[in-house]
């Protein structure tokens, strides 16, 4: 049947649905602004003004990407302008190729990314992804998702389809969707099929990935947690030991005749030069013995005096206090390995965080699109199903997977607040100024 689309009520049928849209346009268009607003600062934040490691640099890569997506979208407003009355064919097979190339493409550019912490949380000590092998993922990904994705400029068409009016009349619009020629409908199937395999992929990819990273993480804080513990009860002995001067196990020898030392419990006699146990009440001498060689030079002296009282000839003691500034050295430098190790790990999990809440709220974003086209057909033929807005915010809501990221990661990031905060306030101030 040819098209009329000269018919009237097409032209009144299209008038109604523009006033209808009005409020979808003006909220698509906002939402669109702070898109663009917000990844140009991810873009300048994490490409450039930050330290360039492997995972800033694929957090810019996916803000260009989700960038280029925020200008692209805006083909949806002239469509929802165009409604009922679409018919440039150049058009058509542009929009559908670049909107599923940016999603395909974003989606799988966040599977790379919790590969990314996977490999970093999972596995610090394994080869890590580099920056060189990073940039041609990136690329890769792009080009791959290209290819795969430049078969909707074969599939898409404009196609009249039959409205039923609420006046029980039937109009003919024209739409933009896959064709109707039925040499085409298996292509267009395996076409369908092929989005949803790469679409689930990525998404099962990622939420075992981040089931995996968050119970490693769990578990490294309880251990952490335990070694906290382990280590105060440590500290607190040494520190007995340091306020005395002595530790525990030096406080049991004592000295013979012959120079040796032997073992004894507090409650032990000390044993006297002739071997025999004395049962006087004289009080116990504890030596610390820091150098075991300077008894043999002379066991009669000590610091250069003659020293024997009451049978007994203590070793001759040498306070030796490079072993001392050598430990509490050593004791320092771990302490502050350690401590640098906590804010490294601290700084991973942050970073761990907000990925994995963008990537979240990147995924709910496709549920009421999907939703949508598998349980309420787009091109249903009647006036109140295509006019149903409920319905069309539904299938504009995936825009939001490229426009939220970078207003999440300014929940978690503080410094990238306060970048924003001071290139607003610098502007602000050049404004006033002029």
């Amino acid at each position: 049947m040819e098209m009329e689309f000269d018919d009237p009520r097409v032209a009144d049928l299209r008038r109604r649905e523009i006033e209808r849209n009005i409020p979808l346009v003006v909220v698509v268009a906002i939402v669109l602004v702070l898109g663009i607003i917000g990844n140009l600062f991810s873009i300048v934040f994490y490409g450039f003004s930050k330290k360039r490691t492997v995972t800033n640099f694929l957090i810019a890569a996916l803000a260009l990407n989700d960038l280029l997506a925020n200008f692209i979208f805006w083909d949806e407003i002239v469509i929802i302008f165009q409604s009922f009355t679409f018919t440039d064919k150049t058009g058509c097979k542009t929009v559908y190729f670049l909107n599923n190339w940016i999603l395909i493409n974003s989606v799988i550019l966040l599977a790379v990314i919790a590969i990314d912490r996977y490999r970093r949380i999972c596995h610090p000590f394994s080869k890590q992804i580099s920056s060189r092998a990073a940039c041609f993922i990136v690329l890769g990904v792009t080009m791959v998702t290209f290819c795969l994705t430049l078969r909707e400029t074969f599939l898409a068409d404009i196609v009249a389809k039959p409205v039923k009016m609420n006046d029980n009349s039937t109009v003919y619009g024209y739409f933009c969707v896959h064709t109707d020629d039925k040499t085409y409908t298996s292509l267009i199937q395996v076409s369908h099929l092929l989005n949803i395999v790469l679409f689930l992929t990525s998404i099962i990819l990622m939420i075992v990935l981040y089931v995996l990273v968050i119970r490693k993480i769990v578990t490294t804080r309880l251990s952490m947690t335990h070694s906290t513990v382990f280590s105060k009860d440590l500290t607190s002995s040494s520190a007995q030991t340091e306020d005395t001067g002595v530790s525990e196990a030096e406080k049991n020898y004592v000295p013979t005749k012959n120079g040796q030392t032997n073992a004894t419990n507090d409650d032990d006699s000390l044993i006297p030069q002739n071997g025999k146990t004395s049962n006087d009440n004289r009080p116990k001498t504890h030596i610390l013995i820091t150098d075991a060689t300077s008894s043999a030079s002379d066991p009669q002296t000590y610091n250069g005096h003659a020293r024997k009282e009451n049978g007994y000839t203590p070793c001759n003691k040498k306070i030796n206090t490079k072993g001392s500034v050598t430990l509490q050295h050593s004791k320092a430098a771990n302490e502050a390995e350690d401590e640098k190790a906590k804010k490294n790990n601290k700084a991973e999990r942050g970073v761990t965080t907000m990925v994995i809440a963008f990537t979240a709220v990147s995924i709910l974003s496709f549920v009421p699109y999907f939703g949508t086209m598998i349980f309420a057909g787009r091109h249903v033929s009647t006036e109140d199903n295509l006019s149903n807005m409920g319905k069309k915010v539904a299938r504009q809501f995936y825009m939001l997977n490229c426009v939220v990221n970078p207003y999440i990661m300014c929940y978690f990031n503080t410094r990238f607040r306060r970048f924003i905060s001071s290139f607003v306030c610098r502007r602000t101030c050049q404004l006033s100024s002029e």
